[in-house]
Formats: structure tokens, C-alpha cells, sequence
């Protein structure tokens, strides 16, 4: 789509088309968002060990989080098993993000989504198991 039509330079316009036509959506998504840096966040925003907060890339939901040895990381906000969203939360602290999906033993070394013996599952996410940091 030529998106120069929705544009008038000399009048200082636009049309309404630029905020709602799903084809310039799209051209946005591919030739500015999937091609340039994204502000996901602030380390402000993860000050703590295991803290995280949740943002967009485009149209991904990611994770910015802090390990515990202070290094911050930017994750996927998706399960690799099955899809599902990580964590519904918007911020919060902790160590694994999990659904607590009880899979049976046998399976437990062939996924890449593994529940955790002993877990307690943190109070702020669920979904699949991904440990960070």
C-alpha cells in the first residue's frame, strides 16, 4: 500500500485510513517494528533480583526481568510447549513462570516446558514453566 495518498504534506493532514486500514497495520509491523529497536523497558522497572514487568514488541508480549545476578533479560512472553501466555501479569517478582500443567513423569525430560517438583507456584504468573536467570 502507498501510504503516501493518506498524507497531505502541504496541508498538514492525514486521512483516518492511517489508524485503521488493517494493509497499513500490516506495512507497519513489517517495515518498522520488525526491523528497528524496541523500547521493551527500564531497568528501573526490574530493580530486584527475579523482579519483572511485562511490554510489547509489536504485537509479542515479552517479559524484561532481572536475574539474580543482576543481569537484566527480555523473554517471549509464550510457552515453547504449547503456546500459552507465560504470565498474565503486568509486573511482579519471581523466580519461574509456570502453569503448574501436571505432565506425566515420563515426559517430563522430552519437553522443553517441565513442571518442577516441590513447586510453589508464584503468586504473580502462570502458564508454562520457563525458568530465567
Amino acid at each position: 500500500m502507498d501510504v503516501r495518498r493518506l498524507i497531505d504534506v502541504k496541508n498538514g493532514t492525514a486521512s483516518r485510513e492511517i489508524f485503521v486500514d488493517r494493509d497499513v497495520y500490516r506495512q507497519e509491523q513489517e517495515q518498522i517494528f520488525a526491523r528497528a529497536w524496541l523500547f521493551v523497558g527500564h531497568e528501573c522497572q526490574v530493580p530486584n533480583p527475579d523482579d519483572f514487568y511485562v511490554s510489547r514488541m509489536g504485537e509479542e508480549s515479552v517479559i524484561l526481568t532481572r536475574d539474580r545476578q543482576g543481569k537484566l533479560h527480555v523473554f517471549l512472553n509464550t510457552c515453547r510447549h504449547r503456546g500459552m501466555k507465560l504470565c498474565r501479569h503486568d509486573e511482579g517478582n519471581t523466580r519461574v513462570f509456570s502453569s503448574g500443567d501436571a505432565l506425566p513423569l515420563s515426559d517430563v525430560e522430552k519437553t522443553p516446558c517441565d513442571p518442577m517438583p516441590n513447586f510453589e507456584r508464584p503468586r504473580h504468573c502462570s502458564a508454562e514453566s520457563s525458568q530465567h536467570g
